[in-house]
């Protein structure tokens, strides 16, 4: 059933084309930062970033310290290990997050009627689709970008007056790059998702429901397959594990490498298709 318009004037003249997405987005954001339970969320999930950043200098210490340069360890370049963690740990950090406080980000609008008040501007549906998206990928950031480039960059420079400073500050290229992808992707899904409904309360539950079965179907088969990789393909979560082995590890499966990508790609899309159909049915705005 489509949206009608209730009460308000469509505008009429030249649509806005400069900053009206950022407009949006920094509205958005505004309304997350003013919710008590996002302050304490981030300051308990901020935890896990403090941990790292430990251990960055603990490894710094380790690879400089006498007793640490006479090992094996330290005569090679440190692994990968450390940033798929950081990955994997921030993603979970992620949804957590965005079941606090970003599953809203579309079915407030409809509930509230509050598109009316944006359509009533000079801006189009791409417009308000990116600026919702930009709010909610500014928030996500908070926890995943943030603290990840603060690690990387803290790592980086520690790693620079070894003899493995490029291989470290291309491990962090990678992660961070990854980082982003994953960023985007969980923040398309729950607009995705949020758009789906006017009620945000099930779009928690969807939400939940999204990366809980599907990881409790990855155990299952993981336990009875004993421990084949193949299983992570199933959840979000083990796909972008697997993507993150692939790319920062350079490890081969028996199933073809892109098998990840391509899932993952095909619930982003599933997830902005979502987004554009809802968008499209807003009548009478521009």
């Amino acid at each position: 059933m489509a949206i009608h318009e209730q009460n308000y004037v469509r505008y009429e003249g030249v649509l806005r084309t400069d900053r009206a997405a950022w407009t949006i987005a920094r509205a958005s954001l505004r309304t997350y930062w003013g919710l008590t339970r996002t302050k304490i969320v981030l300051l308990i999930l901020w935890l896990m970033p403090l941990l790292f950043i430990i251990g960055v200098f603990g490894e710094y210490a380790l690879t400089n310290s006498s007793v640490g340069q006479l090992t094996d360890s330290v005569k090679s370049a440190p692994g990968a290990g450390p940033v798929t963690w950081f990955i994997q740990l921030s993603m979970i950090s992620l949804a957590l997050l965005l079941m606090s406080s970003g599953c809203g980000v579309i079915s407030d609008d409809l509930r509230y009627k509050t598109f009316q008040l944006y359509f009533s501007k000079p801006i189009s549906r791409l417009q308000y689709g990116i600026g919702k998206f930009l709010g909610l990928f500014a928030l996500g950031s908070l926890i995943t970008i943030v603290p990840g480039f603060m690690i990387g960059a803290l790592r980086v420079v520690f790693a620079m007056r070894t003899d493995f400073g490029e291989v470290i500050a291309k491990q962090v290229g990678i992660g961070m790059l990854l980082l982003t992808c994953a960023t985007a992707l969980f923040c398309i899904i729950v607009m995705g998702i949020s758009a789906l409904t006017e009620h945000t309360r099930y779009v928690v539950l969807s939400w939940l429901g999204l990366l809980i079965v599907p990881s409790l179907l990855n155990s299952i088969i993981s336990l009875a397959s004993e421990q084949n990789p193949a299983s992570d393909l199933v959840s979000i979560t083990g796909n972008i594990w697997l993507v993150s082995q692939i790319t920062l590890m350079d490890q081969s499966y028996d199933f073809p490498v892109v098998a990840p990508f391509i899932i993952l790609l095909a619930v982003c899309g599933l997830g902005a298709a979502s987004l554009a159909r809802r968008i499209s049915r807003l009548e009478g705005v521009a």
